[in-house]
């Protein structure tokens, strides 16, 4: 994959640029899921890597397991889910410089509306590669902890399932 292609990718995961993508399909049946709160299910996942060298992005998936659907407003992404990286022994990664300046809460102007019928789920793809300042796969010999949670309009929070990266 070309450097041109990288920082695209990269631009448009933060809505700095766009593409005309095909809808991606989730998978619902495939992911691990956090113990459901409320109507929501959280599933975080590795994205696939083919760059050895690449720093890992997660995707992060809201599920409505009630039986009503449910209308949101939620600020954007990066600031709905929140990403939680460990090493392997818990101790908390902090976040980088760049993740310290993206997350910054004056920054979190946007909104979004999300619909979700019985059973629908909306998707994130969150770099935490970056967020975090993680190391490459090829640089590390022990993988990171990561979770991701989010808070519902109502208070609730709901967490996803745990995975290694």
């Amino acid at each position: 994959m070309g450097i041109f292609t990288k920082v695209y990718d990269f631009m448009c995961q933060f809505g700095l640029a766009m593409r005309d993508d095909p809808p991606r399909v989730i998978d619902m049946e495939a992911r691990i899921w956090g113990k459901p709160a409320g109507w929501a299910a959280l599933s975080v996942e590795l994205i696939g890597q083919t760059d050895q060298d690449a720093l890992p992005a997660v995707s992060a998936v809201i599920r409505n397991v009630g039986t009503a659907p449910v209308e949101l407003t939620v600020p954007g992404w990066l600031f709905f889910f929140t990403a939680h990286v460990s090493e392997p022994d818990g101790t908390p990664v902090a976040l980088s410089p760049f993740g310290s300046q993206l997350l910054k809460p004056e920054r979190m102007t946007e909104r979004i509306e999300v619909s979700l019928p019985p059973g629908a789920g909306s998707e994130a793809r969150l770099p935490v590669g970056q967020l975090f300042g993680l190391r490459a796969a090829g640089a590390r010999r022990e993988r990171y902890r990561v979770a991701a949670t989010c808070q519902l309009p109502d208070g609730t929070v709901v967490r996803s399932n745990e995975i290694l990266v």
